[in-house]
């Protein structure tokens, strides 16, 4: 199952390496579009967002300020593509985060960080839900981005009180802006 770095990703990167520098948004350079659709410049964000840092656990004593990014869950799927800005279909009622695990290993030799994140997810509903679509999502002031989409290669349908846990690894690897 291969997925797609989002242009809301490439955005903020690029924000982060502007120093958010001006109040208007530079064609193509630092455009992040919210979940919603709504465009947010680089005067109503900011530029410390990363996939690497944190992750939210709706479930747990962390909160989303502490923790900016949440792996989200949804039905939807059709491909991804860099120009999504949300999931087809977020799956957003009856779904509780049990349990999230996160942990860290770097390789000096290649400036290479990778994170392995263990979500463990809950259907509370009645009704059977077929995951089939992932992402993570990360907030700019309040504004939830969404910075990576994927579709499953094998969906997965939980019934009512039955639980998965997917597995996320990223790697980053440290490279000098040219």
């Amino acid at each position: 199952m291969a997925g797609v770095w989002l242009d809301n990703w490439r955005g903020l990167k690029n924000l982060m390496l502007l120093g958010v520098v001006s109040d208007s948004v530079r064609a193509d350079w630092d455009t992040v579009v919210n979940t919603s659709g709504r465009l947010i410049t680089a005067s109503t964000g900011n530029g410390g967002v990363s996939p690497m840092a944190g992750y939210y656990n709706g479930n747990s004593g962390r909160t989303h300020a502490s923790s900016p990014n949440a792996l989200v869950f949804g039905t939807g799927d059709e491909a991804p593509g860099a120009s999504d800005f949300c999931l087809q279909a977020k799956w957003t009622a009856n779904l509780s985060r049990v349990a999230l695990e996160e942990t860290n290993s770097y390789d000096d030799s290649t400036y290479t960080k990778t994170k392995t994140i263990d979500c463990t997810v809950q259907n509370t509903g009645a009704d059977a839900v077929t995951v089939r679509e992932w992402g993570i999502e990360s907030s700019i002031l309040g504004n939830p981005v969404l910075l990576y989409r994927a579709v499953l290669s094998s969906p997965v349908t939980l019934y009512q009180y039955e639980s998965a846990t997917f597995r996320c690894t990223l790697r980053m690897r440290l490279t000098d802006p040219v």
